[in-house]
């Protein structure tokens, strides 16, 4: 806290920047590779409304009746602004330099770590040095 005011621990903010930013694009590989070519393809609104194409689109597009092949195609659109869009190649850029980049979060996590503690932690646990207040740090 700064006086009223709830401020961020510096340390925990850039070890969950690193932790995002170094899972992210691994994370939208993985929908890219479950969600198939089609999420780069699909046949949008105009394709849907024209009658030539509508039976084809409701037929091979078709599955399971729990879902609308007009809900597919939403759930298939949506994932193509996740992951193949102008707006998710944004969001891969961000995700690495926004706040800095994974090695300047790299060298803060070092800064702001408490290193000496955390070597005291260790010492104690290997029983190098005594515990000490009912064997608790």
């Amino acid at each position: 806290m700064y006086g009223d005011l709830a401020v961020p621990n510096p340390l925990i903010a850039n070890m969950a920047k690193l932790h995002f930013a170094s899972k992210y694009h691994s994370f939208i590989e993985l929908i890219q590779d479950i969600g198939g070519g089609i999420i780069g393809t699909a046949p949008d609104k105009k394709d849907w409304d024209n009658p030539d194409l509508h039976d084809y689109l409701e037929h091979y597009l078709g599955g399971s009746a729990k879902y609308s092949t007009l809900e597919r195609m939403k759930m298939i659109h949506e994932t193509m602004r996740q992951t193949c869009s102008h707006e998710s190649a944004f969001h891969e850029i961000i995700t690495m330099h926004a706040e800095g980049s994974m090695e300047a979060q790299k060298m803060m996590i070092l800064a702001e770590s408490p290193l000496s503690r955390y070597e005291e932690m260790a010492k104690r646990k290997a029983g190098i040095i005594p515990w000490g207040g009912g064997g608790k740090i």
